[in-house]
């Protein structure tokens, strides 16, 4: 019995070790992904290139919601501007496609999903651009 018990325990620590999918983490979590990338979320830092721009995007917002839906808001100087569309978690859960109602497709490379925190990251411009976010 006692054998079994550390079989148990070693395959549960090995477990928890190897459930980390995103560079940043977290390495465990009782919630799936969707469910903790659903929600609004607001900038906290966003670089390209490693320099600093998280002030230009001020009044961001990106909303999730479970069934799919994705609203980005951007309220600057009293107007405000809204893009719509579906998101998705594809590549193996590893990066988050958003499809926007004109058609365009953008997927970002998630680095760390939390219930608080969303990290991604795009290269296709050319730069990387790496977005933190944090639950409103």
């Amino acid at each position: 019995m006692k054998k079994l018990s550390i079989l148990f325990a070693a395959f549960a620590v090995l477990f928890l070790v190897s459930c980390g999918k995103y560079e940043d983490g977290p390495g465990f979590s009782l919630r799936s992904k969707s469910s903790r990338i659903a929600g609004s979320w607001t900038v906290e830092k966003a670089t390209s290139d490693g320099v600093d721009f998280t002030a230009s995007l001020a009044g961001l917002t990106f909303d999730f919601t479970k069934a799919g839906s994705y609203t980005e808001t951007f309220v600057y100087l009293g107007q405000t501007s809204t893009d719509t569309g579906t998101w998705a978690l594809t590549s193996n859960d590893e990066d988050l496609t958003i499809t926007y109602t004109d058609g365009t497709i953008q997927s970002f490379k998630i680095l760390r999903l939390t219930n608080s925190e969303l990290w991604f990251s795009d290269t296709s411009s050319g730069t990387t651009d790496e977005f933190h976010l944090i639950a409103k």
